[in-house]
């Protein structure tokens, strides 16, 4: 699963309201940049379409430059976005924010994003 492909599934759940599902989609292109060959980074981190919400290309864009980041190698241009105009959480829970903002990698906390980044891994 490409980025490109990622950005649409996303865009296909937040359509239907699907938050949770557009959240499993992202895990699944995390594992797929972590598995795919040097040879084929390129096609795989081709510049996506929109997924319709700027919070949501802001977190695709933050989560790919944090998993090229990892990997060592250099981030597309697209990833490089201004951060919200005010925080996001993905994934709310009053009772867990402070546990969500210290778990929340510095790729996306920089660009007012807090997840947790256990939510960015597939089980």
């Amino acid at each position: 699963m490409t980025v490109r492909d990622t950005a649409v599934a996303i865009a296909d759940d937040l359509r239907r309201g699907d938050t949770d599902f557009a959240l499993r989609m992202l895990a699944r292109a995390v594992a797929g940049l972590r598995a795919a060959a040097d040879d084929d980074l390129a096609d795989y981190l081709a510049e996506p379409p929109t997924t319709g919400d700027r919070r949501w290309d802001t977190l695709l864009a933050a989560t790919v430059s944090r998993e090229c980041r990892l990997r060592g190698v250099l981030a597309p241009a697209w990833t490089r976005t201004e951060p919200l105009t005010s925080w996001w959480f993905p994934v709310e829970d009053p009772i867990l924010t402070a546990r969500t903002m210290q778990r929340t990698p510095i790729d996306l906390s920089v660009r007012d994003i807090w997840l947790d980044a256990k939510a960015l891994e597939t089980v």
